[in-house]
């Protein structure tokens, strides 16, 4: 909601008040905050989901499939980074192929589609209306999983290494991946550490619930 997102910004201002990128986002929140009613953002009952961690009510074989779902388009991630130096803030989904077997797993194969929402984490708005438009996608309807990624250098809202235990140098550079569940509704996020020598993404480490990234946020599934 918009009140945390005040805290958080606010904090972060008063380590770095330097920093025009956090004034901006704070001041743009406070805006957006006074045209809500000067509360929290809350919806009626049945008019939004909102995602929990909840991965313990997860069946081990789905959390197997869509952890496995998760690290594959981590590595496709990574792997781009390496030849690009890019990331672009892009949405991940995993659609189950019936006709054809995982070799990995000998349950139904599956497709990677995805839908890039570049600009998504400039502010609390752009990134509801991110949302918004993913979770009215048709592709989204038919997928059983997706995976948000983001560059962190590129995001103004929210800063999540600001919002619970952060386990790196605040200043560390990386790109976040969220996996959402379309069946259980729950999430899991993990960062990928920039080596900046060799211009490079570390092995992923998951992160504490707090630090993630559509914590306030509807959830991509109806």
């Amino acid at each position: 909601n918009y009140s945390k997102a005040v805290k958080n910004l606010d904090q972060a201002r008063s380590l770095e008040p330097n920093n025009l990128a956090i004034a901006y986002a704070l001041e743009d929140t406070l805006e957006e905050l006074e045209e809500a009613g000067g509360g929290c953002c809350t919806e009626g009952p049945g008019e939004e989901t909102h995602l929990s961690k909840g991965s313990e009510e997860v069946p081990a074989e789905l959390r197997q499939e869509e952890e496995a779902f998760a690290r594959e388009c981590m590595a496709v991630v990574s792997t781009e980074f390496a030849r690009t130096g890019e990331a672009a803030a892009t949405v991940w989904m995993r659609h189950v192929d019936a006709s054809s077997a995982s070799e990995a797993t000998g349950g139904p194969a599956h497709k990677l589609g995805k839908i890039v929402v570049e600009g998504a984490f400039r502010a609390a708005d752009t990134l509801r209306s991110a949302v918004e438009f993913v979770r009215s996608q048709h592709t989204t309807a038919h997928a059983s999983a997706a995976i948000v990624t983001v560059r962190k250098r590129t995001m103004l809202y929210p800063l999540a290494w600001w919002a619970g235990e952060w386990p790196l140098s605040i200043e560390v550079d990386g790109v976040f991946a969220e996996l959402h569940s379309a069946a259980h509704r729950t999430t899991r996020t993990w960062f990928m550490a920039l080596e900046e020598e060799n211009q490079i993404l570390l092995e992923p480490v998951e992160l504490k619930e707090d630090c993630g990234l559509l914590v306030d946020m509807p959830s991509i599934f109806l």
